[in-house]
C-alpha cells in the first residue's frame, strides 16, 4: 500500500521544525559563551565607603607612637603628616560613681541633679590652656583651649572597675571623681586634646575658656548617669606650626612625655553613657 501523502508531508514538516530548533539552540549557546568570555564594559565600580572617624582607641595609640618618638629623640614629623585633616570623635568619661557631687571646687567635668525637682546640671570647662607645659613655646600660637583626658590608659571611654578585695582587707573609698582634678598627676601619662589658635584664625571660633554648660529638667524617677556621662569632642586633626599633630614634651628622662593632640572642634556634646541619649550639644558653625 502506498503511504498516505498527507502523513508523509506532516512528517517532513516535523523533521524541519526539529532541525530549526536545534540550530537556534546551538546559535544561542554559542552567543552565550562568547558573551561570557568578553569583559563587561561600563560596569559600575564599587563606591568606596568613607572611613569612620578616629575614635579614642585610635587616637591614644597614635599618641603612644608620638610619645615613644619624643622620648627617644626621633623626629616623627614626616610620619605625623598623614594625620593632618583626619576626622575624629573622642569620648571622655566623667561622673562614674553616679552620685550628685558638690560644685565647690569647680572641677573641669562635673554634674549634679536635684532629687526632688529633677534639675540636672552638666559642666565641662576647658582645663588645658597655653600655660600647660606641653602647649608652651609654639611660635604664632596665641591661645590654647582643650581638655586633659581622665584615665588615658583606658582605650575606651569607660568607668574603671573597682579592685577585687584581698582577703579581709576592706576596699578604701575612692574620692568623689567630680571633686578631683581631671589633669593626671605624678608619673601617669598625661594626654590632652586642644585647639591651638593663631593670629590668623577667626576669633569667633574661640570660647575664651567659657565652659560648656547646660541645665535640664528631668523626671526625678528616671535613672540618669548610672554609668556616668561622656563629653564627646568631634572634628578634624590639625597640624601645628612646628609640623606635628601630636606634640609631646618630656619633663625628665625617666618620665613619660606629656602629649597634646592638636584639633579643631566642630561639634561638642554630652550624652548619658548608659543610654547614649544626647543631653546637650554645641556646634562651631
Amino acid at each position: 500500500m502506498l503511504p498516505n501523502p498527507n502523513a508523509r508531508h506532516l512528517a517532513c514538516l516535523l523533521l524541519l521544525a526539529g532541525l530549526s530548533a536545534c540550530r537556534q539552540s546551538g546559535e544561542a549557546n554559542r552567543e552565550a559563551d562568547v558573551n561570557a568570555s568578553q569583559p563587561v564594559e561600563n560596569a559600575p565600580s564599587a563606591v568606596p565607603l568613607p572611613k569612620p572617624p578616629m575614635d579614642r582607641a585610635a587616637l591614644l595609640l597614635t599618641v603612644a607612637q608620638a610619645r615613644s618618638a619624643a622620648a627617644a629623640g626621633i623626629d616623627d614629623r614626616e610620619a605625623q603628616r598623614a594625620l593632618d585633616g583626619k576626622e575624629f570623635e573622642l569620648r571622655i568619661r566623667f561622673g562614674c560613681e553616679g552620685s550628685a557631687p558638690g560644685d565647690e571646687k569647680k572641677p573641669a567635668l562635673s554634674w549634679s541633679i536635684d532629687p526632688k525637682s529633677g534639675v540636672l546640671r552638666l559642666r565641662a570647662a576647658p582645663d588645658l590652656s597655653e600655660d600647660s607645659e606641653a602647649a608652651k613655646g609654639l611660635q604664632g600660637v596665641e591661645a590654647v583651649e582643650g581638655f586633659w583626658l581622665s584615665r588615658p590608659w583606658l582605650l575606651n571611654a569607660a568607668c574603671p572597675a573597682k579592685p577585687a578585695p584581698r582577703g579581709d582587707q576592706p576596699i578604701e573609698e575612692e574620692p568623689n571623681p567630680a571633686s578631683t582634678p581631671i589633669e593626671p598627676t605624678g608619673a601617669a601619662p598625661k594626654v590632652g586634646i586642644a585647639q591651638f589658635f593663631t593670629a590668623t584664625d577667626p576669633r569667633t571660633t574661640r570660647r575664651d575658656h567659657r565652659p560648656y554648660e547646660t541645665v535640664e529638667k528631668r523626671d526625678p524617677r528616671a535613672p540618669i548617669g548610672t554609668q556616668g556621662f561622656d563629653l564627646v569632642l568631634s572634628g578634624r586633626l590639625r597640624m601645628l606650626p612646628e609640623g606635628r599633630v601630636v606634640r609631646c614634651v618630656a619633663s625628665a628622662p625617666d618620665l613619660p612625655p606629656a602629649c597634646v593632640i592638636s584639633a579643631q572642634f566642630d561639634h561638642v556634646w554630652i550624652d548619658d553613657a548608659a543610654t547614649r541619649e544626647r543631653i546637650a550639644d554645641w556646634s562651631s558653625s
